[in-house]
């Protein structure tokens, strides 16, 4: 259809809107993201006023780590119509993952006098609350706008995302979830091996996302699988990258996996070249102002404990704790990177305080305290 319209008309804005947003929808990673900016830059030379391609193409700049140009889209888009909701939304998050939380606010503040619809708020002000590691007050204010928009996306995952923070596995996995990320984190963490393993297949067949399957067979410490499976699909690291995309504030999770995997198998080469990816895309998102992001310095800490570097990595563990953020049960057991370090005093410490931190959240949230995974 799309092809017929710009054949018919090659200037058609919103033809070519729409391939742009055919595009971002496909997996596939950076190529077709890529090719997404192509288009939507071309709907947006000729109708710049098409809002939706505005927010659709500071997704892709979002998504191929281009996060300056992509916030100056958000900014511009929210002085032109602070009421369009994925804009204002987009902004707030970007916002509050830089830890610019008092910006994030300042948002909220000057939209709510004129909106009607507090489910929209709600899921805005749960999210600040999110990324300032305060899922236990986010909670009642996420799930209750999920209760209203039960069909939304974004309040669905917002909603998810805090349940995964606080432990809540056991509901998440009978969930029907539109973002298989967070119920299969609750698969790991119960340990339900083979249901996830069934879980991130189906998953990867339908998204194509790198880390589900990846990240799985890490979990599961199944490292010769976990290269056979890159082997196969993606010979050349840079491939992977390019596949791996929408990092940013988050640390590059899954190339740390697969050169912790190296490592185990002795492959000392790939393992290096694998550790390279991370450290230049770490120095990246800490550059563009992510360094402030608790998930952040998390990643930081698994980037040195796979490369052997205990010092470096309980430091940015602590860092991590520092700014308020804090590990669910499970986490510890589920992640390979710090099986060496389980009986390390100064790294039970850390796990002792981050369990603490978690139950505090817990309780504000109305649940009840759970036992740490590890005691001292």
């Amino acid at each position: 259809f799309l092809d017929r319209a710009l054949e018919i008309n090659p200037e058609s804005a919103d033809a070519l809107a729409g391939m742009g947003l055919w595009y971002r929808n496909r997996p596939g990673g950076l190529e077709n993201e890529l090719q997404a900016i192509e288009v939507l830059k071309q709907a947006l030379d000729i109708n710049p006023s098409m809002i939706d391609a505005s927010n659709w193409l500071q997704l892709a700049y979002a998504n191929t780590g281009r996060d300056k140009e992509s916030m100056a889209i958000l900014e511009d888009m929210f002085r032109r119509d602070p009421m369009y909701k994925p804009g204002t939304g987009n902004l707030v998050w970007t916002y509050a993952s830089l830890g610019r939380f008092d910006a994030a606010n300042r948002l909220i503040d000057q939209i709510k006098p004129y909106v009607r619809d507090d489910s929209w708020v709600m899921r805005f002000e749960g999210n600040v609350l999110l990324m300032a590691s305060q899922p236990g007050a986010a909670y009642p204010k996420l799930m209750r706008s999920f209760e209203l928009e039960p069909q939304d996306g974004p309040a669905e995952l917002s909603a998810i995302w805090s349940m995964l923070m606080l432990g809540m596995y056991e509901e998440l996995a009978a969930m029907e979830v539109s973002f298989p990320f967070f119920k299969l984190s609750a698969l790991r963490r119960l340990g339900r091996t083979e249901e996830g393993l069934q879980f991130a297949r189906d998953w990867t067949n339908r998204i194509g996302d790198p880390g589900l399957l990846i990240g799985h067979y890490f979990s599961a410490r199944q490292f010769e699988t976990l290269v056979e499976h890159v082997n196969a699909n993606w010979p050349d690291l840079q491939m992977l990258q390019d596949a791996n995309t929408g990092l940013s504030g988050f640390g590059d999770n899954t190339m740390i996996n697969l050169a912790f995997a190296y490592k185990k198998l002795g492959n000392m080469e790939k393992h290096r070249e694998a550790l390279s990816f991370v450290r230049a895309e770490h120095d990246k998102q800490q550059a563009d102002g992510f360094g402030n992001a608790v998930f952040l310095h998390y990643a930081e800490a698994r980037y040195h404990f796979a490369a052997g570097d205990s010092e470096s990595g309980l430091a940015a563990y602590e860092k991590a704790l520092d700014i308020g953020g804090f590990f669910a049960p499970g986490v510890i057991r589920a992640d390979p990177v710090f099986d060496d370090y389980l009986h390390d005093e100064q790294f039970r410490a850390l796990q002792q305080r981050g369990h603490e931190q978690f139950n505090e959240q817990r309780v504000l949230a109305g649940l009840e305290p759970i036992e740490p995974e590890y005691s001292l």
